[in-house]
């Protein structure tokens, strides 16, 4: 009997396949999630430019128009945008149109529009004493849009007055969280890791067992269980012979698991190994 199960596991190479490889992978992939969440503890560092944006659109405006300093700043800002954004030059004097009304109506026509790719926008003017005043404006819905439009500003800045080979690159980096927000994550985070590793290698193992059942269907259906129980085989033979068999194939998945456990070594469950702490 157990000679006919050993047959019946070569001849079905896929199923003996996939009781091999289907709880491995699903093991892989909880170890991979687990990985990547401990990974969380600290927030990234965020470039404030518009790069993240999608299809970004500019607006600036010079006011009044004939200004030569104030056309220099507003070339200046133009210049300071990649390929990926879309500056848009408002000219006050069509319609005394200003960059307030621009915005407003693009806002009232165009709502999704407007919150998905207007982000910054800025009006350059003449300052009464003699100097130049430049306002950067900035949409709400994003955060960090206020510290992008002074990031553009400032380059700006640089580009106009100092030296063109330079540019300023603003960056977010956030503090470490401090200790009682590190434990109210951790304790969270735990909970919500330990969950998806174990639901996906469970995941895993119940595809596995379900397919012991394959081969008992096929004996039953077809009616080779009967005539075998007929012919002289014992019923405890019989049923041995599938425990064992289905056994060495338990222990083969069972194995790689605990082999991809220690090579991602998954905190909580390789620090204890005897094997491990022997080396």
């Amino acid at each position: 009997m157990l000679q006919k199960r050993v047959i019946h596991s070569v001849r079905n190479y896929a199923l003996t396949l996939g009781q091999i490889l289907i709880p491995t992978i699903f093991t892989i992939l909880a170890c991979l999630l687990l990985l990547k969440s401990s990974r969380k503890d600290y927030s990234p560092a965020l470039t404030l430019d518009l790069t993240r944006f999608d299809n970004p659109i500019t607006p600036y405006d010079v006011r009044p128009p004939q200004s030569a300093n104030a056309q220099k700043l507003a070339t200046c800002y133009k210049a300071s945008f990649t390929e990926q954004n879309t500056p848009v030059f408002i000219n006050s004097d069509s319609g005394n149109i200003t960059i307030d009304e621009y915005l407003l109506s693009m806002g009232r026509d165009r709502n999704d529009q407007y919150n998905r790719n207007y982000m910054i926008a800025a009006t350059i003017e003449d300052d009464p004493h003699g100097g130049l005043n430049i306002i950067g404006l900035f949409n709400n819905e994003a955060y960090h849009s206020i510290a992008i439009s002074l990031s553009y500003l400032g380059n700006t800045l640089m580009q106009c007055f100092g030296s063109k080979e330079y540019q300023i690159n603003t960056i977010n980096q956030p503090l470490p969280r401090n200790i009682s927000k590190r434990v109210t994550h951790t304790v969270s985070n735990e909970g919500n890791t330990g969950f998806n590793f174990s639901f996906c290698v469970s995941f895993g193992l119940a595809l596995l067992f379900a397919t012991f059942v394959v081969f008992l269907i096929k004996e039953r259906t077809s009616g080779a269980k009967h005539c075998q129980l007929v012919s002289g085989v014992r019923l405890y033979n019989f049923w041995l012979a599938t425990f064992l068999w289905d056994y060495v194939n338990y222990l083969i998945p069972c194995s790689l698991i605990i082999v991809v456990i220690l090579g991602f070594q998954t905190d909580g469950y390789w620090q204890y190994s005897w094997w491990v702490s022997c080396r």
